[in-house]
């Protein structure tokens, strides 16, 4: 009688444990991704109140007195504040856009609810002159809130040479309206004032000068 020989079975490897858990892995790592993403955001919000940081309103272009803010006149943005400065903060945007401006606004200046309101132009003591200006007698691009020289009797004007020397006087400009002539409204002394209205026409030009200096 012949002997049969049998081979050892060999157990296969069990391929279905590894996938398994290579599928029940995915959803702990999308878990782990979401945590520290969490975490992350809430350290950022913690260390934005460490500092001091607001979401405030920055004027985003220059606005007039008198004219009606627009929403596209604002700008969020986060800064450490003084706490003597009474800022608008963003959430209470809609409490200043519509209102008028009390001072003309400037881009990038930060809005405080002393800007809002009824007009704060002209100040004690203080005038508004409006000239009518040509091109080459004015800056191009000058914009609100510019400090200005005001020079009388300037090389436009069509009285003969020597008839008097060109005065000089600090203003700011309130507002301009651009076209052909341009008018440009500026504020300063109220005596001053008085003088550039009532200059010839052709005889005012503008010079730029510094920030502040015409305050």
């Amino acid at each position: 009688m012949t002997a049969l020989s049998v081979a050892p079975t060999v157990p296969r490897p069990d391929n279905r444990m590894p996938r398994a858990r290579r599928r029940r892995s995915v959803p702990h790592l999308v878990l782990g991704v979401l945590l520290v993403v969490g975490c992350g955001l809430g350290f950022a919000a913690v260390a934005l109140q460490l500092g001091g940081l607001q979401a405030v309103l920055v004027v985003a272009r220059d606005v007039p007195v008198g004219r009606v803010i627009e929403p596209g006149d604002v700008r969020v943005v986060r800064l450490a504040t003084d706490p003597g400065v009474d800022v608008v903060l963003a959430a209470s945007a809609g409490t200043v856009v519509g209102q008028a401006a009390a001072v003309p606004l400037t881009a990038g200046m930060v809005l405080t609810r002393a800007a809002v309101g009824l007009a704060r132009v002209p100040g004690p003591g203080q005038g508004v002159a409006a000239v009518a200006l040509k091109a080459g007698q004015f800056p191009p691009g000058l914009s609100t809130g510019a400090s200005v020289a005001v020079l009388l009797g300037s090389a436009t004007d069509a009285r003969p040479a020597g008839s008097g020397s060109v005065v000089s006087l600090p203003a700011v400009v309130v507002a301009v309206d651009g076209g052909e002539p341009t008018v440009v409204s500026m504020q300063l002394p109220e005596r001053d004032a008085r003088q550039v209205a009532a200059a010839p026409a052709g005889s005012v030009s503008l010079a730029l000068l510094p920030p502040e200096a015409g305050r």
